[in-house]
């Protein structure tokens, strides 16, 4: 990461997602694409103009949760909605509870840097913040600052104590 990823603390409140989700695996992430060609069926299939309205208009989010002992993972595409909506068809609802996150933007080619960004602060900025990691799903945070070039920006979370 550059000289210029910056990491804030923050407190994120309750959290209701519904979307679209998959399994997946270690051995599946070290050759990229899983992730990216998930992405690439929810937009060619649809599936994203089915989500309900967004509590937050204009934002995405993703989510690995459901952490296995094999190190699987579940991965979450969805929209953040009010209490009181439903999934319908083939989406799933998520709640996720008030947690504190450590927050950076990951920025660049999003193939590339979400997951560079990711391993960065696992590897280096954790260690060295006298915080650990906590239980909890990581989020991928996709407002108007997304796009397919070199110059999208993505805020990344990752829960710690």
């Amino acid at each position: 990461m550059d000289s210029e990823t910056r990491v804030e603390l923050t407190q994120l409140p309750e959290l209701i997602l519904i979307g679209h989700s998959f399994r997946t695996s270690p051995a599946a992430q070290r050759q990229p694409g899983e992730i990216p060609a998930f992405w690439d069926d929810f937009f060619h299939s649809g599936r994203h103009g089915r989500l309900p309205e967004a509590a937050i208009p204009g934002v995405l989010v993703a989510c690995c949760y459901d952490e296995g002992e094999d190190g699987s993972f579940s991965y979450l595409i969805g929209a953040p909605v009010r209490a009181d909506q439903q999934p319908s068809g083939d989406q799933e609802r998520l709640e996720l509870p008030a947690a504190r996150y450590a927050r950076a933007t990951a920025r660049g080619l999003m193939a590339q840097a979400i997951p560079a960004t990711f391993q960065w602060l696992h590897r280096q900025w954790l260690p060295s913040s006298g915080l650990e990691p906590a239980s909890g799903p990581e989020l991928e945070w996709y407002d108007h600052r997304v796009s397919c070039g070199a110059d999208a920006e993505v805020d990344l979370f990752v829960p710690v104590r």
